[in-house]
């Protein structure tokens, strides 16, 4: 190991070099059974037979290279690799996703399967998932992890995989659309294409080529390199931006304050929370690099200090803000970021006023309303986690987010909590809260602290020899003294290096406000605290009333409507607790399906008497009156009902208008195809009316319809249109 690679590319020197062997336990493995390749032990031929079972293939012949002559020997290899890969990731709470270390996760399937599906001709759906029983059985004794979550494993593994078969479908038929685009006598996919059919659609290359070899065409490699060099150029391009914009100890600067004798941060004070005062500046950075003094106001800078009472983003808490203010005033910087590196505490922000250098004294001072709101929040975090566990009691911790608005906490869990598991979780955390119970802190070796009944860790994190464990009602001390007791378990005890309230009660209050899926068997929790909680119960309360008024509004039916319609936006979008909204809706649901339904009913009964006037009005009216202006009262469905009886008549022309709402008119007309003939159409007729009430028009000869909104011009309207289709039948 000795160079470390720059944000521009640049290969510089590590401050210390080192050897790495490799020995991991595969190789291991290979000694031990006198094996040329990890691939020719036990630990993989296996997986090799299970492979063999799976897709009836020739048996695993270890040739690589040129000797590999069928491409077979690789895909074996390359499965049992991606297959071993994955549902450790998987087990270990990773997913399959679009960005990040998912997106790692799912080339590596990808990647997989398409050998799966090239070498073996398997149908892709289920294969990986085959093979995961095969681990389990040589892994999970040594990994218990690995048998828990093998079901989980084996559903990540599915969904991905018929994902991909879709995008392998989809990508066939875009390559099909490719081929057939191009110009008669052309042999050549341009490079543009493939890397569209990659980058947009995750098409491999290789199979694209392959499939062009197939059909007696070549890709364009040197312009499909030119765009994947562009792209490449692109994302360098943005991430050097964001990476320059940084203030950071990088690998260097860690190691020259080493070289400095600079001592690591003693951030003990951070749980007090209180003002240091007269700490001592070790060090400044800026986008430089480490400098001895720093005068630009506005300058962005970091700060190391031999002391500090900020807390260091870590453990999914967010990070204090506050301001370092030299102890005779003469500069101040607004901290607005706090980072952990190598041990120093690195206080980010702005130099708001005068010159700040090495070796001056400040007093750090943090904004106590923010921390208040994080440690509530956090220890909120633990109370939920409790509950949460009592619950379900299969969840496990995958992270969490502690901020001061929110918390956030994700779990393993194979379903979504219902309604009343939440209402369940919320009751068991407002009855800790209410309790009031002191929060005991306690720094003790790991391994004592992992025998304690009921503790909780996150799975899979790596926590130093000596652990601090906080606990909500349990007094430590007697927790040291007998911790196998299972009577801890009704405590919540937790690992934990973050800020806590004194006592539970300081929490106030807490709403779950959303419980949602993230992945692939993994939840996630949002909640609030304090205020918060309190404001999102308040707007609880107040829908609810809104909801129960609409009773009041049964006899108005235009109002109600009105209401039904606001509420239903402010219900989707309400920030309430989960279990709130659910009741909450469902009441509102129940009133306004019983109003729709009814609606329906006025509607349909509006419709069978307005179609009855008009049989009525047209039997009564003289054989010579060839065209009847009829007023409805009203339009919609009764209008259309009543029309569709005109045409269905076909014996007279038919023009029907009415008031819909208090600024809208709606008409609608029917001339027979006799009349028509005469020299009355209807989309004349209607754009007759349409010049009275305003508006627009639209139709043929034996049919059309209008709107206005001149409604107080509809008897002239109707005087027109009698008028109108007078003169043109005369």
């Amino acid at each position: 190991m000795e160079f470390n690679r720059e944000a521009d590319g640049r290969l510089r020197g590590l401050p210390h070099k080192h050897i790495d062997t490799g020995m991991g336990l595969e190789r291991l493995v290979s000694v031990l059974q006198d094996k040329r390749s990890n691939y020719d032990t036990d630990v993989f031929m296996p997986l090799f037979a299970a492979i063999q079972q799976q897709t009836g293939a020739r048996p695993y012949t270890g040739n690589v290279g040129a000797a590999d002559t069928d491409g077979v020997d690789m895909a074996y290899r390359v499965i049992a690799d991606h297959v071993r890969t994955l549902s450790f990731a998987i087990a270990d709470g990773g997913r399959p996703s679009n960005q990040g270390r998912g997106n790692v996760l799912r080339r590596i399937l990808r990647r997989g399967a398409r050998y799966a599906r090239r070498r073996f001709d398997v149908e892709l759906g289920s294969f990986f998932a085959r093979l995961v029983d095969t681990l389990v059985a040589g892994m999970g004794d040594a990994f218990p992890e690995l048998s828990a979550s093998a079901e989980t494993i084996k559903e990540v593994l599915c969904d991905e995989e018929r994902a991909f078969a879709r995008t392998l479908d989809r990508g066939e038929r875009l390559f099909e659309q490719t081929v057939a685009a191009l110009p008669a006598g052309h042999d050549v996919i341009p490079g543009r294409q493939v890397w569209r059919l990659y980058d947009t659609y995750g098409f491999p290359v290789d199979l694209t080529q392959l499939m062009a070899q197939e059909r007696g065409l070549r890709v364009d490699e040197d312009a499909f390199k030119a765009e994947e060099e562009r792209a490449k150029d692109e994302s360098r391009r943005s991430r050097s931006a964001t990476q320059a914009a940084a203030v950071t100890l990088d690998v260097h600067a860690l190691a020259e304050l080493k070289a400095r004798g600079v001592p690591a941060s003693d951030d003990q004070p951070k749980f007090a929370g209180a003002p240091v005062a007269g700490a001592r500046v070790l060090a400044l950075v800026t986008a430089d690099g480490l400098v001895d003094r720093v005068s630009d106001n506005a300058a962005v800078v970091g700060v190391v200090l031999d002391r500090t009472c900020f807390y260091a983003e870590q453990g999914g808490q967010e990070y204090d803000a506050g301001a370092l203010v030299a102890v005779d005033d003469s500069a101040e910087v607004a901290v607005e970021d706090v980072q952990v590196f190598g041990g120093y505490v690195l206080h980010r922000g702005v130099l708001r006023s005068g010159a700040l250098a090495v070796g001056d004294a400040v007093d750090a001072q943090i904004d106590g309303a923010r921390r208040q709101a994080i440690r509530s929040n956090h220890s909120a975090t633990h109370v939920l986690n409790f509950a949460l566990r009592n619950v379900a009691r299969e969840s496990d911790q995958r992270g969490s987010l502690v901020a001061p608005d929110r918390l956030r906490f994700d779990y393993a869990y194979a379903k979504a909590l219902a309604p009343a598991e939440v209402r369940d979780v919320e009751a068991q955390c407002s009855r800790v809260i209410a309790d009031d119970l002191r929060v005991f802190t306690r720094e003790m070796p790991e391994v004592q602290a992992r025998t304690i009944a009921g503790l909780r860790a996150v799975f899979g994190e790596r926590y130093p020899d000596s652990v601090r464990v906080v606990s909500m009602g349990a007094d430590l001390e007697a927790v040291a003294a007998a911790p196998a007791d299972e009577k801890w378990a009704a405590y919540s005890i937790e690992l934990c290096g973050g800020t806590h309230v004194a006592s539970t009660g300081e929490i106030g209050a807490l709403v779950v406000v959303e419980e949602s899926a993230i992945a692939k068997g993994i939840r996630r929790i949002v909640a609030v605290t304090g205020e918060a909680a309190e404001a999102a119960r308040h707007q609880h309360q107040r829908l609810a009333a809104d909801v129960a008024s609409l009773a009041s509004l049964q006899n108005d039916s235009a109002a109600l409507d009105a209401e039904i319609k606001r509420l239903a936006k402010e219900i989707d979008t309400a920030s309430i607790g989960v279990y709130d909204k659910y009741v909450v809706r469902a009441e509102f649901e129940a009133i306004r399906t019983a109003f729709a339904e009814s609606e329906r009913a006025a509607k349909a009964q509006a419709g069978k008497a307005a179609a009855e006037f008009v049989q009525t009005t047209i039997d009564a009216s003289a054989p010579e009156q060839e065209a009847l202006v009829l007023r409805l009262p009203a339009a919609g469905k009764a209008m259309s009902q009543a029309a569709k009886l005109v045409k269905d008549l076909a014996s007279k022309a038919v023009l029907l208008i009415a008031a819909d709402g208090p600024a809208k008119v709606a008409h609608q007309c029917v001339v027979p195809k006799h009349l028509v003939a005469r020299g009355l159409k209807a989309s004349d007729w209607a754009a007759a009316v349409s010049a009275v009430v305003g508006g627009k028009k639209g139709g043929n000869d034996e049919s059309a319809q209008g709107s206005g909104s001149e409604v107080a011009k509809i008897d002239d309207a109707i005087v027109a249109a009698t008028e109108f289709a007078a003169v043109h039948l005369s």
